[in-house]
């Protein structure tokens, strides 16, 4: 049971968000969102996770969950989780195409692959492949949250020169209005989105004001 609850709360929290590169994690809802898990936590989980496929290798949901566990292990500084998450990912995208949460997830996973080379050149192609994932994601399921609160966080959080500022104003002022139709459904990611679009907003104008 302990494993369904983490699978869970890794693979229906509304509001994880993928972290790129250059940003720190950020809060989100739900009752364990996997990012705010503490490292033992995250490896214990990761371990729980790996039991389960050496039982049933194709198991899709387990694939993505660890995917998505070392993902945030490589937020927490594991460098080593990022090439595993990038395999997970790769696996259960093969396995079911249409996720488009997998597919942002595995995004996200690609930019923080540029943290693990010196070539200034490798650093752009992971950031370049993974934004394209998340930006086919966004085309393919606009109204799904995680998606959308992945995709505006990376955005967010990478470089001005990269141009991505205006995609994390996009996300967030989606999700604000959503919140602002289902205000009960969505209170808790509230306040983190008011944040980040304003933000994003500010980023946006100190941009243009410098070009």
């Amino acid at each position: 049971m302990k494993v369904f609850r983490k699978l869970v709360a890794i693979l229906f929290t509304a509001t994880a968000m993928a972290l790129c590169i250059w940003c720190a994690p950020v809060r989100g809802d739900g009752p364990t969102p996997v990012q705010e898990l503490t490292p033992e936590a995250l490896d214990q989980c990761v371990a729980e996770l790996k039991n389960v496929l050496a039982n049933d290798p194709q198991n899709e949901t387990a694939m993505k969950a660890l995917g998505i566990a070392y993902h945030f292990q490589a937020i927490q500084g594991r460098k080593e989780a990022t090439a595993k998450a990038v395999e997970k990912l790769k696996g259960a995208l093969a396995k079911a195409p249409s996720d488009y949460e997998t597919m942002c997830y595995l995004g996200s996973t690609q930019t923080m692959m540029a943290k693990t080379t010196w070539n200034p050149i490798k650093k752009l192609s992971y950031v370049n492949t993974g934004t394209a994932l998340m930006d086919r994601a966004v085309k393919r399921a606009p109204d799904n949250i995680t998606v959308r609160m992945t995709r505006g966080a990376n955005s967010l959080a990478l470089p001005s020169f990269l141009n991505r500022v205006g995609c994390a104003v996009e996300d967030y002022a989606y999700l604000s209005e959503r919140i602002e139709k289902s205000p009960k459904e969505l209170a808790s990611i509230r306040q983190t989105v008011a944040q980040a679009l304003a933000e994003a907003r500010n980023r946006q104008a100190l941009n243009a004001k410098a070009e």
